[in-house]
């Protein structure tokens, strides 16, 4: 008998948070470290890393991750090699692009969405994924 193949993607996430470090010479740098406590105006990079596990390749690989609650996503930081991105309003029932997402101001006009509308985010990888290939995809969000 022979064991099916399980084709398997495997993500982990990280929380950072960018902060200005200076040496004895006065040189700045910028690094990322984990996120410890975050307070409102707090903006946080999230990054999710894939990887394919298994000896068959992955075709038509989709990551969905919501933009977490009590935070509004930062414009256009929604990143990734090779990817398609969009983005839902409605907790992702749908997806789109930008332009064509609406919802309804406080009038009830619909109105094209922004970016602090965004409930979702939606990665597609244009290219499979090989036995072995990793990648990553990312965001940032601030705290409300």
């Amino acid at each position: 008998v022979q064991a099916q193949e399980i084709r398997t993607i495997e993500l982990t996430m990280t929380a950072e948070q960018e902060i200005i470090v200076s040496n004895a010479e006065g040189e700045k740098t910028v690094n990322r470290v984990p996120v410890a406590r975050v307070v409102p105006g707090n903006e946080v990079i999230y990054t999710i890393f894939y990887g394919k596990k298994g000896e068959e390749i992955a075709d038509k690989v989709v990551i969905t991750n919501p933009v977490p609650d009590h935070m509004t996503y930062v414009a256009d930081t929604a990143t990734g090699n090779g990817i398609r991105v969009e983005f839902s309003v409605d907790q992702g029932k749908s997806v789109g692009q930008p332009e064509d997402l609406k919802v309804k101001d406080s009038e009830g006009k619909e109105k094209t969405a922004e970016a602090k509308d965004y409930t979702h985010i939606r990665w597609t990888m244009l290219d499979s994924i090989p036995k072995g290939g990793t990648g990553s995809v990312a965001f940032q969000a601030t705290v409300n």
